[in-house]
């Protein structure tokens, strides 16, 4: 997941988590009074069953995350 977190202005990039066909990323929906803390891009990719790699997607929005 690429992660901007908006207290120091700055983008990071987290590694991949292997695992299944689902992931966590604990945030919420900004709301009143609750403004947005970081804005979140979910990356992944597939390996198929012979081992093969796809590219990895993205979403070119970002999404805003509160926490």
């Amino acid at each position: 997941m690429r992660l901007f977190l908006y207290w120091n202005n700055r983008t990071y990039d987290s590694s991949f988590n292997p695992g299944g066909a689902t992931g966590f990323s604990y945030c919420h929906d900004p709301d009143v009074g609750v403004p947005p803390s970081e804005d979140i891009k979910p990356k992944v990719y597939v390996i198929n069953a012979t081992g093969a790699r796809s590219n990895t997607a993205y979403d070119s929005h970002w999404f805003p995350c509160a926490l």
